[in-house]
């Protein structure tokens, strides 16, 4: 896809975001990470969080998704992310991802209903 074509994609969101005068929250839960000499491999979940505009007379709505992080240590020692890819995935994957010791398990949401599917 390439930097540039990712970066129009993503500010394509962010100005829809804003033009609607909505905001959203973002966290995330890693489950793995696999690490192999300079390179690291995160895997995990998001959730979004969007707040529509007060006026909107909207509810508050959430999507989540999987992803995949490849990063690669360079002879500096600084880590630079080479791979980002993700998809969609139902909010109970996020909600029921369990913490694994020293990755990151964002803690941010709670859920909007009480019902969720295992």
């Amino acid at each position: 896809m390439g930097r540039e074509n990712i970066i129009a994609l993503y500010k394509k969101f962010f100005v829809k975001i804003k033009h609607k005068q909505a905001r959203i929250e973002v966290d995330f839960r890693v489950i793995e990470r696999q690490m192999e000499n300079n390179n690291a491999t995160d895997i995990g979940y998001y959730l979004i969080r969007f707040h529509p505009a007060e006026d909107a007379e909207e509810p508050i709505s959430e999507f989540a998704g999987k992803f995949v992080n490849v990063s690669r240590k360079n002879a500096n020692g600084k880590w630079y992310l080479t791979v980002d890819t993700n998809n969609r995935s139902d909010t109970p994957f996020y909600y029921n991802a369990k913490p694994t010791p020293e990755l990151y398990y964002g803690r941010h949401f709670s859920p909007l209903t009480s019902e969720l599917h295992d």
